[in-house]
């Protein structure tokens, strides 16, 4: 399947930056194209890599990396719970500013480890852009023999995958 991407026309949209740029017709070839970094993308990416499968993850916002849980929605509200059942007599706004800062910088920690963890793996190039199968003008095109869309945690796992062992 081939994909197009439209990265954001940033500098680091790419995390394996020494790679050469490909020119706007160049098509990449990988073992497995994940489109979405959740869980379990994240989990599919570095296995498969780990195994020496070359593996591109692509996900359209930075913001987003690990998914949705630690994000959006299991972690921050779990911290902000943690945060309101600790309180004890605050000013109401001071509480809810610190306790959103925290809620912050732990998503923020956790979103650079879920990076750090499939940077370090040579095999796995990391895309920040929107994926589109067919997309006219692609910035990168990517082929992958099987691909993969993760979302909400939830990866594709077929019969054959290319994960043994799990």
């Amino acid at each position: 399947m081939l994909v197009s991407l439209r990265d954001r026309g940033r500098p680091g949209t790419v995390t394996r930056m020494y790679e050469p740029a490909p020119s706007p017709m160049h098509t990449e070839h990988v073992d497995l194209l994940i489109i979405g970094w959740g869980k379990g993308g994240n989990t599919l990416a570095g296995q498969v890599g780990r195994a020496g499968r070359r593996v591109a993850v692509v996900e359209q916002s930075d913001l987003m990396v690990g998914g949705s849980c630690i994000n959006i929605a299991c972690v921050p509200t779990k911290a902000l719970i943690h945060d309101a059942e600790s309180r004890r007599g605050d000013d109401p706004q001071s509480w809810f500013d610190a306790a959103v800062a925290r809620r912050d910088t732990l998503t923020r920690a956790m979103r650079a480890r879920n990076h750090s963890l499939l940077a370090a793996v040579d095999s796995v190039l990391l895309v920040s852009g929107t994926a589109r199968c067919g997309g006219l003008g692609p910035r990168r095109r990517l082929h992958g023999s099987r691909v993969r869309v993760c979302h909400l945690a939830n990866p594709d796992l077929p019969r054959d995958s290319l994960v043994t062992n799990a």
